[in-house]
């Protein structure tokens, strides 16, 4: 498997109790690995431990500052991550050509399939895969056969910040510029963060064609885990709307349109540290951040420049947006969620007058589902979200 932390990681799994306690010894060294690749090249590579994984097992796998310690009553099956410190070469592309595929490998897509994936020669399927379109292509998204219930169980509880979950495909024309497939995934991944709540991102991309097995290891990694259930799958295939499916289709190629003007990635990012953060007054800031930076960039895009934009307080920026987005205005301005008696001094002083901790919490809340209905509705996405403010009823998700 290839991973964010060197040039890769492998991933395996094993029943062998004495294998485990092999590499558990050596969890301070390099740990030498060859073996074959899916395609049939061989690679030598220098790693490091980083996780273990119990699966299910019965007794304690921990590390402390002398290493890993194992302590087991029964041998059962167990996952290994090797961190990559040297070796796996790197194959770069440029152009895609005729009758090839490309898959990339995903870090934390955790999503519900709508459609079976058969393995075992059809003795056995999976409800892994769902599929959508954007204007150039046709995206095939399936969990990865490795990825187990104990794995997400480890991701939702923090116990590991990223894995790789799921493979993304797509049969390109030739002649495609792999940048930009390159940059439509990376759409897909932010997407699918803001929609599930888990931290998305590609880390490689393997394209096949007729002579050969292009690797990229790109090295991108989610900053943040997934830890806060709130968020978790506030757009998600299992409701009848098919929400996750319906937005990528929907909205894939109006991101990428207005991605470099308004800021949506770094508003994404704000939320993606603001659902982990355990400390509520950096919740509020984080989301509060979300917020002014759509409207901040929204302003600018809008005709006004820069000193203008910085002059004006949130109530006037928003203001400004509610003539095109008419649901704004009632939803913010008329119920208070601005809160400047509070945001103001928060911001220049770093405290919260006199509020209770359980109000702050649905501030910071309310806060972070205004952050994520703006980014949907400059998208244009039309569906439906789990409203965690509203014991997760399904409403419309459009400020418009």
């Amino acid at each position: 498997m290839v991973g964010p932390d060197g040039d890769g990681w492998i991933w395996f799994t094993t029943k062998d109790k004495e294998y485990l306690s092999l590499f558990s010894a050596q969890s301070t060294m390099a740990v030498a690995i060859s073996g074959t690749l899916v395609d049939g090249s061989s690679f030598d590579a220098e790693c490091m431990i980083s996780n273990i994984d119990m699966r299910g097992n019965k007794g304690t796998v921990r590390h402390d500052a002398e290493g890993w310690k194992v302590s087991l009553s029964n041998a059962a099956e167990f996952g290994i991550l090797l961190t990559v410190t040297k070796g796996l070469r790197l194959v770069r592309g440029d152009k895609v050509g005729d009758n090839c595929q490309i898959e990339y490998v995903l870090l934390n897509a955790i999503f519900d399939g709508t459609e079976h994936t058969r393995y075992d020669e059809g003795r056995s399927s999976r409800l892994d895969t769902f599929k959508f379109n954007t204007d150039s292509r046709h995206w095939t998204i399936r969990t990865d056969r490795q990825f187990a219930k104990g794995d997400k169980s480890a991701l939702e509880a923090g116990t590991v910040t990223f894995l790789p979950t799921a493979i993304a495909s797509t049969h390109p024309v030739g002649g495609e510029s792999l940048t930009e497939i390159d940059e439509e995934v990376d759409v897909v991944c932010l997407l699918m963060s803001l929609a599930t709540g888990a931290a998305t991102r590609w880390t490689a991309r393997r394209v096949f064609d007729d002579s050969s097995v292009k690797w990229l290891y790109a090295g991108y990694r989610p900053t943040t885990g997934v830890r806060n259930r709130s968020f978790f799958e506030l757009v998600s295939n299992h409701r009848p709307s098919g929400g996750l499916q319906a937005l990528l289709s929907q909205c894939v190629d109006s991101y990428a349109s207005i991605r470099g003007t308004l800021g949506l990635d770094r508003a994404i990012g704000f939320l993606e540290e603001s659902r982990v953060q355990k400390v509520v007054d950096l919740r509020l800031l984080l989301a509060m951040l979300a917020v002014e930076t759509l409207t901040y960039y929204w302003c600018l895009d809008d005709g006004l420049a820069q000193n203008q934009v910085t002059a004006m307080n949130i109530e006037t920026k928003i203001n400004r947006m509610a003539k095109r987005f008419r649901g704004i205005k009632r939803k913010v301005l008329q119920t208070d969620l601005l809160r400047s008696d509070v945001r103001n001094p928060l911001l220049h002083t770093g405290e919260i007058p006199a509020m209770k901790l359980d109000e702050m919490l649905r501030w910071a809340d309310r806060l972070y589902i205004l952050a994520f209905r703006m980014i949907l509705t400059l998208v244009g996405y039309t569906g439906l979200f789990a409203d965690p403010t509203q014991s997760r009823a399904e409403v419309a998700a459009s400020l418009a």
